[in-house]
């Protein structure tokens, strides 16, 4: 990294992710090999009732700030080098704010699913086809149109005092520089947006009861905000007054630039509390058929097309927490931690003994999946042990990821290698197992915060250091490639069809135990 005596020249960039529970800080040098300082801060989630997930906006922006001056003192960079610095945030988030910019709601993060009835309403509206054509965003309960329909129905108090709909990126934004701006990716998930014209969509909005002046204006990730950051806050932060800042963009984008999947045959994948998987295309592609694929604009002539599940390393966090393994004398052993276990599991053949797991413990979101969906583990035997539940929860997570290149292949799209990040990739015996039942190779970054590494280099290219984007991707080092074992990839497809097999003849079921959890939450009241 520069030392001191290169205070004047300006050759660090500072990438930033403002994630669904933490936020996350990356100093990147732009000069040879690149040299990452991340620091990761937790923001909490909030849920007062069933189904929401919030957060607080002043509590994440105070956070940011926090983050960004702890990496830069980590980096030991001074701070006149430091030439700019580019936002990411997770997607779908939703704030009401006042004409000052004063927030009247918490932050609706995308695990929110109090508007799960606005969307199912559009889902079943003439309108709601030709909406996601034109919007490339999912009709459900997670994206910010059919949150702000809850908002007109359910609080209309706060939906007329709203002077803007945003996330918690615009918020953070004009804390620090007084705009309200969003980019291309940030304003394709809401719902709300015209992915073809790079617009405000017209009939979103009227559905929404809402202006086009209650929103940001919509941009390049590339823009630089010349209004510059309020001292005080290049002062908490450790930044130079005159800071740039590069706008950015999702965490979806960023992730993907930072695992260096540019084009075909490249995709990222990302399984991290949820799961998803991602391509670049030259023009907007939607999914005619199931209606799941999302499509997000990036920049003129580069659009995100992919496909999310809603379930990834939640579920062995879910298990061992509400399983826990324990000793001989019913106590918790410090042995049976789930690292342990997970190499317990790893020796375990494929098939965990005739064990399968439907991931779907916090309901679904992928092309073609029920959103009534549950987790289901099937052939449950006297001879399976911790270790077999262990796997089939593995399999489970990495086959509903594979299911999601059928919708890709649908698309037109065929991946060739994975670029795979996210905590659940920790382990080099599970990328093995992705590598063999992807049936392709499967590459690990180095940097495996992709998000917070996406925005630096972003915000190299922003700056002239990078002409291209087709530059990002060499400067992402490769840590490991996996290759995929021929017996074992056969023996997968064999347990993907049983998989898929399990989860159609019990979709309907999902749907009737649906309806039987709400009729019980309504005897309840």
């Amino acid at each position: 990294m520069p030392t001191s005596n290169k205070a004047a020249v300006r050759d660090v960039v500072v990438g930033v992710d403002l994630g669904t529970t933490g936020v996350k800080a990356c100093v990147l040098s732009t000069e040879g090999n690149p040299t990452v300082h991340g620091e990761v801060y937790s923001s909490p989630l909030l849920s007062h009732n069933p189904g929401w997930a919030e957060q607080d906006p002043d509590a994440i922006f105070q956070t940011m700030l926090s983050c960004i001056r702890s990496a830069i003192e980590r980096a030991e960079v001074p701070p006149r080098s430091i030439a700019a610095i580019s936002i990411g945030t997770a997607l779908h988030s939703l704030l009401a704010v006042d004409d000052t910019g004063r927030p009247l709601s918490k932050v609706l993060t995308w695990a929110d699913n109090r508007s799960s009835k606005q969307a199912a309403i559009l889902r079943q509206s003439s309108a709601g086809s030709m909406l996601y054509q034109r919007t490339g965003m999912p009709l459900h309960g997670m994206s910010p149109l059919p949150k702000i329909m809850w908002f007109y129905d359910q609080r209309r108090e706060i939906f007329d005092r709203t002077a803007k709909f945003i996330s918690i990126k615009e918020y953070v934004l004009h804390k620090l520089c007084g705009s309200w701006v969003v980019d291309y990716s940030t304003a394709s998930g809401t719902g709300l947006f015209n992915v073809c014209d790079l617009r405000w969509d017209a009939e979103a909005l009227d559905l929404a009861h809402i202006r086009a002046t209650q929103l940001s204006v919509p941009a390049s990730p590339l823009q630089r905000i010349d209004s510059g950051i309020h001292r005080d806050f290049t002062a908490a932060m450790g930044l130079p007054a005159d800071i740039r800042i590069i706008l950015g963009a999702s965490d979806a984008i960023l992730s993907h630039l930072g695992v260096g999947a540019f084009d075909l045959p490249s995709c990222s994948v990302t399984i991290g509390t949820s799961s998803g998987l991602r391509v670049f295309a030259s023009s907007p592609i939607v999914d005619t058929i199931s209606s799941g694929a999302f499509c997000y604009a990036f920049t003129e002539g580069r659009w995100l097309v992919g496909c999310p599940c809603s379930t990834g390393g939640i579920a062995l966090r879910w298990f061992n927490e509400n399983f826990p393994g324990v000793s001989g004398l019913g106590k918790s052993s410090e042995q049976n931690s789930l690292e342990r276990d997970i190499e317990s599991a790893l020796k375990v053949s494929i098939g965990a003994g005739g064990l399968i797991f439907l991931p779907f413990i916090a309901g679904e979101r992928a092309p073609g999946r029920t959103p009534d969906a549950q987790g289901v583990f099937f052939g449950v035997g006297l001879h399976h042990k911790r270790e077999h539940f262990i796997r089939a929860i593995i399999e489970g997570i990495v086959l509903s990821v594979c299911s999601l290149f059928l919708s890709l292949e649908r698309l037109g799209m065929k991946p060739h290698e994975s670029r795979v990040s996210g905590g659940f990739a920790g382990m080099a015996g599970i990328r093995q197992i992705i590598a063999d039942a992807f049936g392709h190779d499967v590459l690990t970054p180095k940097v495996q915060e992709a998000c917070s590494y996406g925005a630096a280099l972003l915000a190299m290219h922003g700056l002239g250091f990078l002409r291209e984007l087709k530059e990002i991707p060499n400067q992402v080092q490769v840590d490991e490639r996996f290759h995929p074992d021929k017996e074992r990839h056969l023996s997968y497809i064999e347990l993907a069809k049983l998989f898929e097999d399990i989860y159609h003849r019990l979709e309907p079921s999902f749907t009737d135990l649906a309806n039987l959890r709400h009729s019980q939450i309504h005897l309840e009241k």
